[in-house]
């Protein structure tokens, strides 16, 4: 970016660092990666992504396995995180989750005293 500061994430890191963007961004159901030059609102694009055809089968195996709650923690936007988690039977998905975020959301669930899988959505997903 020719030496220029730049972020790229979701709408939580832009709001993290208090750049102002479109509000008509947060009506984008797809997932989107918005983008900020030198503190200032640059725009976005979406991206689609897909299942992996082994992530169905990997809920199983753990269901097999007598894990009852499957827990998704996800940076994708709460639209897309619970369209996937209805497909792959999640039975609670948590989504728009900065990193620090995810781990948060982790330890709450932990002193709740409940089981709980982490998944983080790059890893099952594929563009």
């Amino acid at each position: 970016m020719d030496g220029k500061a730049a972020l790229a994430g979701n709408l939580k890191l832009l709001q993290k660092y208090g750049v102002a963007y479109d509000q008509k961004v947060e009506e984008i159901q797809d997932t989107i990666v918005v983008v900020a030059v030198e503190g200032k609102y640059a725009g976005y694009l979406t991206i689609a992504d897909e299942i992996k055809e082994d992530a169905s089968l990997a809920m199983q195996q753990l269901r097999d396995l007598k894990v009852k709650n499957l827990v998704m923690l996800s940076g994708e936007k709460q639209s897309v995180v619970d369209e996937v988690a209805r497909k792959l039977g999640i039975n609670a998905a948590f989504g728009g989750l900065l990193p620090e975020d995810k781990v948060n959301k982790a330890e709450e669930l932990k002193r709740e005293g409940k089981w709980w899988f982490s998944w983080v959505t790059a890893s099952t997903m594929r563009p």
